[in-house]
């Protein structure tokens, strides 16, 4: 049975909550699941009550039976303006772990929830590496369930560490080459995760992908369903490791190297093809990781990022990022700054090879 406050907010009901507690109704008074008023306010989303709630200087970070804050509750729900209002209390608690493990970082980024990522961040950028009990940092959830846009933030505002290891000495490049992530093993490479680090296992990003089991704990409370990965997936990350600098001679504590684990031979065939193809020269030519990336971007004079020659005046939206130039922007369909979806492409009027003003902007659509 639900007493008179929880009832009022219940029924979002702003008036009749102020009310109650002008009647010196208790406002963390909990429910038999351990959820206040405040949990309730902000898992349906409702502005007025949270921030009635919080000017009369309620507990922002009581859990519920399962651990969860409001905070938890409002990412949950996509209510990205309730948190807003939570992140901007003086009292929050970003670090506060649920039964599953996670604080609010982790638990935005297993949500896929790019909003609340970068109001947290923008709240406190230090936590962005912060490891639960199990060493998982936030960039180990995104990275594991594939959410691009997530890690590049985390990667980017955050300054989070891109070869962080868990209690197994995973990397995220491990997880998502585990994974045959493709989009996400080349953003990790392009900030420079390294193909060489070895988890407890002994294994690299090479041996995971091409077939070397990673460990239930590893896997426990991170992964979505994933169907099944084609031999052409597990080539093109495989090569992709290989052209950056991936061993396929690496031995793993069990003595195998990343082609011994692979129980595909036409799989087997195409790494060894790509090694055999690779020489020294051409890993010194590769093209440039995203720190070089960033660097070139904010330089005094912004060249595009994939010639490097020519200037970069393509602005994309809605990132905002200059990258391109106009001969280069049509090879990508995502901004390779942070990999967001290009929907726009906006053509700076300066450009000497532009000859009509009015063609300013080219749309995706």
């Amino acid at each position: 049975m639900y007493k008179p406050l929880l009832a009022a907010v219940l029924g979002k009901q702003a008036s009749t909550t102020a009310i109650l507690l002008d009647a010196g109704a208790s406002i963390n008074t909990a429910n038999l699941k351990g959820r206040t008023a405040l949990h309730a306010a902000s898992n349906a989303g409702e502005q007025a009550l949270v921030k009635l709630l919080l000017d009369r200087k309620c507990d922002v970070n009581l859990q519920d039976n399962l651990g969860n804050t409001p905070l938890h509750d409002a990412i949950f729900g996509y209510h990205n303006k309730v948190v807003d209002l939570l992140v901007s209390s003086a009292t929050v608690d970003l670090l506060k772990q649920n039964k599953r493990g996670m604080n609010a970082l982790h638990w935005a980024a297993y949500h896929n929830n790019f909003s609340a990522v970068d109001r947290i961040l923008g709240k406190n950028k230090d936590i962005a590496d912060v490891k639960n009990n199990g060493g998982f940092a936030a960039l180990h959830i995104a990275a594991v369930n594939n959410h691009i846009q997530v890690s590049s933030h985390l990667l980017i505002k955050g300054s989070a560490d891109v070869n962080i290891r868990t209690n197994r000495e995973e990397t995220p490049l491990h997880l998502a080459a585990g994974k045959c992530h493709y989009t996400m093993v080349k953003l990790l490479l392009d900030h420079t995760a390294d193909v060489k680090l070895q988890d407890k296992g002994g294994n690299t990003s090479l041996h995971v992908v091409l077939g070397a089991d990673m460990s239930q704990q590893t896997l426990l409370h991170l992964l979505m369903p994933m169907p099944r990965v084609s031999q052409i997936e597990k080539v093109k990350i495989g090569c992709l490791l290989v052209q950056s600098g991936a061993k396929i001679d690496v031995r793993n504590t069990d003595g195998k190297t990343p082609i011994d684990v692979c129980s595909d031979l036409n799989v087997r065939r195409a790494i060894v093809d790509c090694a055999a193809q690779i020489k020294p020269a051409a890993l010194a030519s590769r093209r440039p990781t995203s720190a070089s990336r960033e660097k070139m971007l904010f330089s005094q004079r912004r060249n595009c990022v994939e010639c490097g020659i020519d200037p970069a005046e393509i602005t994309y939206e809605p990132c905002k990022h200059k990258a391109h130039c106009l001969q280069c922007t049509f090879y990508s369909d995502a901004c390779p700054v942070c990999y967001r979806t290009i929907e726009k492409r906006k053509v700076t009027m300066a450009m000497s090879s532009l000859k009509h003003k009015n063609h300013v902007m080219y749309s995706e659509n």
